[in-house]
């Protein structure tokens, strides 16, 4: 089997870590490197232990600062070079079945970008495929949430590969010689979103393939709520760069990006969601700044630096 490089980006992972790595390890043919984007110590300590057990597999890589998602895991990957596969891999699933396997599934040709289903223990019927985004979808999302991109065709795992729109980040394997043609994940995306532009691009030349057959499990959200609600900020700031770059014309895109923000702040102020008002109001103002002046909003390290007010 061709040699697997696998990123995983951690931020105050430590808690769910130990599993990922070890799952992701039991394949012979993965290498691993963890990309800390919060210097914390407890996952610097695990990442030493674990490379202690698996000699020249696992590289721990501090970078002194939050990347965002998709930098660090362009970092992480250029620092493995060479290799003929490549997985993203968040660091709360915990792989059932190896890579190796859902590289060798036939259907998966080098110009697709494929995953295995995942499970999560919040929802038997989640799924890490959704329909493409689009401004319809994101309108009926602000208005009644996540359950306008379920897809109850997919519910049930069937053991069959099918062609979808959509991956989630939390698992995904494609070949390096697609990953190196699409420059990896666009680093506009700080966090959220990268995926979804990754998946636009793939679709451009090859295909978006999920085995709907139960390869893992996935805790998801606990990076999020580890954020003190800049994650949620971040999410709302990345879609609408998303916006910006898939929604044509740009002025169209742009005002469509400004309405889904100001329905979806009215509708989650209104059912008064958990991550509060001051977070909420602080996205929208985010989200105006950047639709003013795109790529002004430096989100992590900024907000990371400022109270939340």
């Amino acid at each position: 089997m061709p040699d697997i490089a696998v990123v995983v980006v951690a931020y105050r992972s430590a808690a769910t870590l130990e599993l990922c790595l070890a799952s992701i390890l039991a394949d012979a043919n993965t290498r691993v490197i963890v990309v800390d984007n919060s210097s914390d110590p407890d996952t610097r300590r695990l990442c030493a232990l674990v490379a202690k057990t698996h000699p020249g597999r696992l590289i721990y890589d501090d970078p002194g600062v939050n990347l965002g998602y998709a930098k660090a895991s362009n970092r992480g990957l250029a620092a493995l070079e060479p290799f003929e596969l490549v997985a993203v891999v968040n660091p709360d699933v915990a792989l059932d079945r190896s890579l190796s396997e859902l590289a060798a599934i036939p259907e998966f040709e080098p110009a697709d970008v494929i995953a295995g289903r995942l499970r999560s223990p919040g929802s038997a019927r989640s799924l890490n495929a959704r329909p493409r985004v689009s401004i319809a979808r994101e309108f009926g999302k602000a208005l009644f949430g996540s359950r306008i991109y379920s897809q109850p065709e997919l519910v049930v795992p069937d053991g069959r590969v099918h062609q979808v729109d959509q991956l989630d980040g939390a698992l995904l394997l494609l070949s390096a010689v697609t990953w190196r043609r699409l420059g990896g994940f666009d680093e506009r995306f700080e966090l959220y979103y990268e995926d979804v532009d990754l998946c636009f691009r793939v679709r451009q030349t090859g295909r978006c393939l999920l085995a709907n057959t139960p390869w893992g499990g996935h805790v998801g959200g606990h990076s999020f709520k580890a954020s003190d609600g800049r994650a949620f900020i971040a999410l709302r700031v990345s879609r609408t760069r998303f916006a910006l770059k898939w929604w044509h014309p740009q002025s169209f895109g742009r005002i469509a990006a400004l309405l889904v923000a100001v329905v979806e702040w009215l509708v989650r102020s209104i059912t008064r969601q958990s991550e509060g008002q001051v977070i909420r109001s602080l996205a929208l103002r985010r989200v105006a700044a950047e639709l003013v002046d795109p790529g002004s909003q430096h989100l992590l390290n900024e907000l990371a630096r400022e109270p939340i007010k």
